[in-house]
C-alpha cells in the first residue's frame, strides 16, 4: 500500500516555527497548546497501542484505531511535532485500509517519538529561545533554523492557511482559535 507517509521518519522532531506561527507569538498560548497536546497524546496513544495489539478487531476497534491515530497526527501538526505526526499518519493510513497488523509494526516507533517530543517540548517550555536538539540526536543547534526543505511535509496542515468557501469568503482552517 502506498500512503502519503512513505519513506523514513523525518529526522526533524520539532519544528518550533510551526508552533510559534500557530500561537502568533503568544507564549502563554504556546504553553496551553503544548499541555493540551500532551494530554491528548497521553489519552490516545495507549488506546491505539492496545487496539493494535489485538489478534481480532471489532467494528469499534477499527473505528477506534483510525480515531486515535488521526487525533495524534492532527494535534501533532499544530505544534510542529513532525516525527510524531508522520508516524501516526502512517499508522492512520494503514488503519483506514484495515491493515492493522501493518499499523501495529509502528507502535514502538510512535511511542519512542512521543517520548522524544515530550522531552523536547519540556526543554522548549523551560526556555523557548534556547537552542534545542530538534533531531533528538544530541546535537543542539544543528537544525534549529526555519528551513523545512529537509523535512517531509506530506499532508502537513498550514496553521495559517485559509480555506475558500463556495461564496468566495476565506476563513482560517484551524478549528481551535486563540481566545
Amino acid at each position: 500500500m502506498t500512503t502519503n507517509f512513505d519513506g523514513p521518519t523525518p529526522t526533524e522532531k520539532f519544528q518550533r516555527d510551526t508552533l510559534q506561527l500557530y500561537a502568533d507569538g503568544d507564549r502563554e498560548f504556546e504553553r496551553e497548546l503544548i499541555e493540551e497536546y500532551r494530554t491528548s497524546v497521553q489519552a490516545h496513544l495507549p488506546q491505539l497501542v492496545e487496539i493494535l495489539a489485538k489478534d481480532t478487531f471489532t467494528h469499534d476497534d477499527e473505528e477506534g484505531a483510525v480515531l486515535h491515530s488521526h487525533d495524534i497526527k492532527g494535534c501533532s501538526s499544530y505544534i510542529g511535532a513532525e516525527a510524531v505526526r508522520f508516524v501516526s499518519g502512517k499508522m492512520e493510513q494503514y488503519c483506514k485500509a484495515k491493515e492493522y497488523k501493518e499499523a501495529s509494526k509502528y507502535s514502538a516507533e510512535l511511542e519512542k517519538e512521543v517520548t522524544r517530543i515530550f522531552s523536547i517540548l519540556d526543554k522548549y517550555l523551560a526556555d523557548p529561545e534556547a537552542e534545542i536538539d530538534v533531531e533528538g540526536d544530541g546535537d543542539v543547534g544543528a537544525n534549529n533554523n526555519t528551513d523545512k526543505s529537509n523535512s517531509n511535509n506530506n499532508d502537513k496542515t498550514d496553521p495559517k492557511k485559509e480555506e475558500t468557501k463556495k461564496d468566495g469568503a476565506s476563513t482560517p482552517t484551524p478549528t481551535s482559535q486563540k481566545s
